[in-house]
């Protein structure tokens, strides 16, 4: 502008010396402004080129004070090495680190494995490499770079476990993204609630969102069920403009990973279950190697790049977790700092150095120094000693079960939750939570709040209680021993589920009541004819705070119960529960949970707890002062004389007081105790004899025992015809010729899963416990009542099959509350009854699921209110024969006067069960053999001894 001007100025016809100084001045400030702005530009390159500089040798700084922590080697050249600052010197740099760790890393290799003995990984590791085919390989072209930090959600990863499920988890957690990983919801893992929406008819995320929205699916599977291989099409389909993960990594790397985890030396391990099952793309039986695992992986590739390829508004993203440059794409695409990438989740067994990922050990020393950084804060600021807490690096990737309530409450006889969650019943890998609580010295702990007041209720009120009862108080506060004393006294009580109107019997009570709040029902209304609710809440979510008004307004004079117990205890319960320290302990989850009162975030120390506990008491307190219909009564679960108090409160035996649901890892002895409790034999009940009583040796089941006259009549029982099976019920013109379907009416235990693998082998289609593929939840008993309910025959909305060799879940017997139902429905039919002998039954059931701490099978039916078999029987072995006995007379019966039926009665005992059977069903009798067996009860398998060799390997 100022030359445009002093040009104008010189070529005007009026030019006198003011003006041609005009000119001078102008042109003289052009050329100032002009070197000024050469002169800055100059300095800023010269700046740019310098950060620049330092930002590489802050690099290098960092990448060697990494290496130093963990190698003891450190190159000849090292100092002249460290004080390079040019690009190409400290790329160089990076080369001699490699090489070193690659050096160190094979001498750790022949260091662990003397003499060139190879382990379960390395079997196929002695041949040489060769090019690995494309399907093996992560493509990095297949997002334009004009689709960087644009993918739309959303991000639905449909790679394998331990290919950096758990990396990808907390990478989108650290840029601020909503992500969830193997669990969709506190009560559901994202495998059941996928396929549960498929079965609704819904896209596979509809009910996992619905739970608990989320931009990021970093695990779908459980383990034993692939809803990225089973619903594959149906994830194609649902989401259009998804965007879809595939991870790689090198495949001997992956096949040593999934040989050791979970990270326990005696297994069973990932790859051993997987045989076992069968995969789409991977059937029983394959998968003795890296090349069958390779090929499995390989064809899922090709088949997520083929359907994605259709589909050009979908988006598939290819990560080798194991490439260096890995978190520089993922920051590129997704705009998250790369420093939220590493390695996460690792085996620290078979990875001691992580790995040797150096992102994955900057952030780990990142995250312990901010860690310990804030904790001596939290220690300043409170003035008082912290409770310390060493939490071990969780090797296990999935949050535990919800509520008081552990998960073994959701096994049934075939450990099928036990399998979905890493725990295969022989022994835990868990973390080891050591805790240092100082007893606080605060003095709010004298409150009021903290102390039960026994005069809430006066002498005239005793034994005349209103229903029902409703237990306020927090979790692990005593309600399991409320629910039992219950129990024992003949009132109909409810802990944690709440069977009601439909016939979901998992269903926790909070779930219950939530879902009846929304309807706009009474809270209580759906969730069960129960005269006491002794846990509302599932361990997080907590009805009586949030829900406390509309339970009044539904039950105006029910009579409240609140638990005290001393916080310390308390605190220390929370933090140790559930004993699997593979799962989240209950205190994490409450602290992440936004309860009332206690918002996230809170609950650090035992204070806050304690804080939270107190203004929950008074609420109570304060509601119930309130309205007066409600009596309230406190209970000190520690206090020597609660069961006087309780017996004389609501008119129940003082002996049906004790401590349930206690922690196994803080009570070792807790079962022993149990133990001991029991007859010894039991097969006597322990009955007690006078001196003067005549005694007598007797045979029961092939034991000699020395029995009072007064016990003879349950040796009678156990003679009786209806524990023999009988080989005449079926006519020779039958064998080879019965009808199907082909419907097994006896109980668990007693060679179910025989049955079922015997129908396999001889080439009919069989169900055993599971009636559907793609729900891997919906049992056949929930399928048979869901059918009746409509009005249809008992297995109308299950799946065709010829055999149906369990039809109950170990909770539900439709073979006794149905089998009307299926005998008129199937008039044709081949119903098959199981014989075993009653004290092997009785073992068997007693330590099953195979684990040393229970509950077992026997456990959960005695606090059930099964047909002929009442809440609080089942305590010994002539109970249980008595249910059995009462359950197969009756199926005589009801067959005896429907001809049409065939009845087939096997015992399973019988050597010669293989030829009886194979005779009536005309299939190979070497199909025949023992299965689910309890190696914990046949170690030497002299159960086994009598089926083929073949069957058993």
């Amino acid at each position: 502008v100022l030359l445009f001007l002093a040009t104008k100025t010189a070529m005007s016809s009026h030019s006198e010396p003011f003006n041609r100084n005009k000119l001078a001045i102008l042109i003289g400030i052009s050329f100032v402004i002009f070197l000024g702005i050469f002169t800055n530009y100059t300095q800023l390159q010269s700046q740019l080129r310098l950060i620049a500089e330092r930002q590489t040798q802050g690099e290098v700084v960092d990448r060697v004070e990494v290496f130093k922590v963990n190698y003891e080697f450190v190159p000849d050249n090292f100092m002249e090495t460290y004080k390079m600052d040019s690009v190409e010197k400290a790329d160089y740099f990076d080369k001699i680190l490699e090489e070193e760790m690659h050096r160190q890393h094979d001498g750790r290799k022949k260091h662990q494995n003397p003499g060139g003995l190879q382990n379960k990984s390395s079997q196929s590791t002695s041949h040489p490499k060769q090019k690995l085919p494309s399907c093996l390989q992560a493509r990095n072209d297949t997002i334009a770079k004009s689709s960087y930090r644009k993918l739309p959600t959303p991000y639905i990863n449909l790679g394998f476990p331990k290919m950096g499920t758990s990396t990808l988890h907390s990478f989108f957690e650290c840029g601020g993204y909503k992500s969830t990983h193997f669990r969709c919801s506190m009560s559901m893992s994202c495998a059941k609630c996928t396929s549960q929406s498929v079965l609704h008819g819904f896209p596979p995320l509809k009910e996992c969102i619905d739970e608990r929205p989320s931009d990021v699916f970093a695990q779908l599977d459980n383990g034993t069920y692939f809803p990225q291989l089973e619903l594959l099409d149906e994830f194609v389909e649902g989401y259009p403009e998804a965007t879809f993960f595939l991870t790689f990594r090198d495949m001997e790397k992956w096949y040593h990973s999934i040989s050791h985890w979970p990270p326990r030396k005696k297994g069973p391990h990932m790859d051993e279950r997987w045989q076992k099952m069968n995969l789409t793309g991977l059937p029983a039986g394959i998968g003795n190697n890296v090349e069958e695992f390779s090929s499995w992986y390989c064809g899922h590739a090709e088949r997520v790049r083929s359907l994605i390829d259709k589909n050009p508004l979908q988006t598939l993203v290819e990560i080798d977790i194991e490439d260096h440059m890995a978190g520089t794409r993922m920051a590129e695409m997704f705009g998250v700092e790369e420093q939220c990438w590493g390695h996460a989740n690792v085996n620290a067994n078979i990875h001691p150095e992580l790995d040797g990922d150096e992102v994955g050990l900057a952030m780990k020393f990142h995250k312990e120094k901010r860690r310990d950084s804030k904790q001596a804060k939290q220690m300043k600021g409170s003035g008082l000693r912290a409770g310390v807490v060493h939490n071990a690096t969780s090797n296990y990737s999935d949050d535990g079960d919800d509520g008081e309530s552990d998960d073994d409450d959701y096994d049934n006889n075939y450990n099928e939750k036990d399998e979905q969650n890493g725990n295969d019943g022989n022994g835990l890998y868990t973390d080891q939570y050591e805790i240092e609580n100082e007893r606080s010295v605060s003095t709010f702990r004298n409150r009021s709040c903290f102390i039960a007041q026994k005069s809430n209720i006066t002498k005239s009120q005793y034994g005349q209680l209103s229903t029902p009862f409703i237990n306020l108080g927090m979790p692990k506060m005593g309600s399991s021993s409320l629910h039992k004393f219950f129990r024992c006294g003949k009132v109909q009580s409810s802990h944690y589920l709440c069977k009601g109107n439909g016939f979901d019997e998992s269903r926790t009570c909070r779930q219950c009541i939530v879902n009846a709040i929304e309807r706009g029902d009474p809270p209580l209304a759906s969730c069960g004819d129960y005269d006491a609710f002794m846990q509302i809440d599932d361990g997080s979510n907590l009805p009586q705070i949030s829900h406390l008004k509309e339970i009044h307004e539904e039950k105006p004079n029910a009579t409240f119960v609140l638990t005290f117990r001393p916080i310390e205890d308390w605190y220390r319960s929370l933090s140790n529960w559930p004993p699997k320290k593979m799962y989240a302990s209950m205190r994490d989850r409450m602290q992440k949970a936004n309860i009332p009162g206690f918002p996230s975030g809170r609950g650090k120390n035992t204070d806050e707890f304690a804080e939270w506990f107190c203004g929950h008491v008074d609420n109570v307190r304060n509601f119930v002062a309130q309205n007066p219909s409600h009596t309230l009564v406190e209970v000190d679960i520690t206090d020597p004389t609660v069961g006087d108090y309780m017996a004389e409160a609501f008119g129940i035996k003082s002996s049906c007081w004790g401590h349930a649901n206690a922690n196994p890892v803080l009570k070792e002895k807790l079962r022993e105790d149990e133990q001991n409790e029991r007859d010894d034999i039991d097969l006597v009940d322990a009955e007690k004899v006078d001196e003067g009583e005549s005694k007598q040796m007797i045979t029961v089941q092939n034991h000699n025992v020395e029995m009072p006259q007064s016990s003879h009549h349950k040796i009678e029982l156990l003679n009786h015809d209806c524990f023999q099976a009988r080989n005449d019920s079926i006519p020779i013109s039958l064998h080879g010729k019965l009808p199907k379907p082909f419907i097994n009416l006896g109980f668990p235990k007693m060679g179910t899963s025989s049955l079922h693998a015997f129908f396999q082998c001889g080439g009919y289609t069989s169900y055993h416990h599971r009636c559907r593929r793609v729900d891997p939840y919906y049992t056949c008993a929930k399928c048979a009542q869901e059918s009746i309910t409509e009005g249809l025959s008992p297995f109308a909305k299950c799946p065709d099959s010829d055999a149906y060799t369990q039809i109950d879940d170990g909770f539900s017997f439709p073979q006794l509350t149905l089998l009307d139902e299926f005998v008129e429905g199937y008039p044709n039919a081949t119903f098959i009854l199981t014989f075993r002998s009653m004290q092997k039954w009785y073992d068997s059931i007693r330590n099953w699921p195979p684990r040393i701490r229970g509950p077992h099978m026997d456990d959960r039916w005695r606090e059930m209110n099964i047909l002929d078999l009442p809440a609080g029987m089942g305590s010994n072995v002539f109970e249980f024969s008595d249910w059995f006995c009462k359950h197969v007379e009756r199926v005589r019966n009801r067959l005896d006067q429907h001809p049409s039926h065939a009845l087939v009665e096997i015992n399973i005992d019988d050597p010669e069960n293989s030829e009886t059977i194979s005779k009536f069903f005309d299939i190979d009798k070497n199909c025949w053999g023992h299965r689910n067996v309890n190696g914990m009860l046949h170690v030497t398998g002299s159960e086994m001894n009598n089926a083929s060799d073949s069957v058993h390997l």
